[in-house]
Formats: C-alpha cells, sequence, structure tokens
C-alpha cells in the first residue's frame, strides 16, 4: 500500500493513481465545466441520435414489459411531475393535439367504441356522477339538446303510421322499462338507423327500433352499425 501525493489516502502499488483523489478531481471539473460537458455531451447525442434511436426501440422491443413496469413505477413515485409535464405540454401543442387525436379517431372508430364500452361499464357510478354534475350546470343546453332530438323524432314519425304500429312503437318502451326493472340494467330504445345520422337519417318506426343496453346505447351515439 502507498500515499497519495496529498498524503490523504492510501491505495495498493498496482495503481499508478489514488482513486479517491481522481475522484475529487473529477467532481471539481464536472462543477467548474457544467457548460462544456453539457455542449460535448450534446454533440455526441445529435451525431450519434439515428443510432441510439435503433437501440432503444430494439431493447424496448425485447424487453417490453420490463420497460412499461420501470415506466409505471417512475410514473408513480413522480405524479406531480407528470401532471405538471403534460399540462404545460397542451398548452404549448394544443392545436397539434387535437389534430392527431382528431386523425386517430377516425382511423380507429371500431376499437375507440369498444375502449369507451369497456370504460362505461367498468366507471357507471363515476360516468352517471359526471353527467349528473354537467346536466345541473348545463341545464340550458341540455333543453336544447332534448327539444332538437323531440322535433326530430316528431319529424321522423311518419303520419301513414296505423294505430298498431304506435302502439308497437309504444310497446317497445314499455319493454325496456320491464327488462330494466328486472335486471337492473338499464335499457334503451335505440334506432337501428340514426333518426340524426351521419350518412343516413331513419324513421321513427317499430322495424326501426330494438331494445339494448344504454351503455351500447351511448357507445354508439349517431353511428350505424350493420
Amino acid at each position: 500500500m502507498k500515499t497519495c501525493r496529498k498524503g490523504l489516502h492510501r491505495y495498493s502499488d498496482e495503481l499508478t493513481r489514488c482513486p479517491e483523489c481522481v475522484k475529487v478531481a473529477k467532481k471539481a471539473y464536472n462543477l467548474a465545466n457544467q457548460d462544456k460537458i453539457r455542449s460535448q455531451n450534446k454533440q455526441k447525442y445529435d451525431k450519434n441520435a439515428e443510432s441510439r434511436r435503433t437501440t432503444s426501440n430494439i431493447y424496448r422491443r425485447n424487453n417490453m414489459d420490463s420497460v412499461l413496469e420501470t415506466n409505471r413505477r417512475w410514473r408513480a413515485n413522480n405524479v406531480k411531475h407528470c401532471q405538471d409535464y403534460h399540462s404545460s405540454y397542451y398548452i404549448v401543442n394544443k392545436e397539434k393535439i387535437n389534430i392527431c387525436s382528431q386523425h386517430w379517431s377516425k382511423l380507429n372508430k371500431e376499437h375507440l367504441q369498444q375502449l369507451n364500452k369497456k370504460w362505461n361499464i367498468k366507471n357507471k357510478e363515476h360516468k352517471r356522477s359526471t353527467n349528473k354534475h354537467w346536466i345541473q350546470n348545463n341545464k340550458d343546453r341540455c333543453n336544447t339538446s332534448t327539444a332538437k332530438r323531440r322535433a326530430t323524432k316528431l319529424n321522423a314519425t311518419p303520419k301513414w303510421l296505423t294505430q298498431d304500429q304506435l302502439e308497437q312503437i309504444a310497446e317497445f318502451y314499455t319493454l325496456a322499462h320491464h327488462i330494466s326493472k328486472q335486471t337492473g340494467i338499464k335499457q334503451n330504445v335505440d334506432h337501428v338507423i340514426p333518426l340524426q345520422g351521419e350518412e343516413v337519417c331513419g324513421l321513427h318506426v317499430p322495424w326501426n327500433l330494438q331494445v339494448i343496453p344504454a351503455v351500447d346505447n351511448l357507445s354508439k351515439g349517431n353511428r350505424l352499425n350493420l
């Protein structure tokens, strides 16, 4: 064993420099040259960006479960940081995010519909509470929407329907109420071809009605599912 030049540490005879002194010297250099080191690292990163990206993608594909778990743990331990970052990013890139979101939604309508359906089933109480709160704070908009739909339904009910056919329509609503009461699962009378469809509008007639769970009806919206 030998002693370093400063006489502070002892280290192996096989080494040419004192490890502890090297650590101290490196730390002092890094503190004194932070901007220079940062610039050098950035240059190295930019120079090898494509190679790093390829290596990173390969690692992610081969270790997907491990990467997801690591990311999940990090987010759980840095909730406030994530919230602040996403909020600031959204403010700066709001228009870009909305365009990308709309484009993705158009390309993944069926997938998005299934996701909404699963979320609605899993979060019934939360959705009910949120809807109730929204309705209380937006009564004018709700009244407008209800009036519009009522008018649409009236216009979509042909005058040539017979009394028997009108009674058949009423039976659908009676059936929906009966099933809801028996099963505890709210049912809606749905128009197979929506009254206010995006491409075609249906009629309020018996052969265009069906009883389905309210969750399915909400996820269906004004889309025509064939």
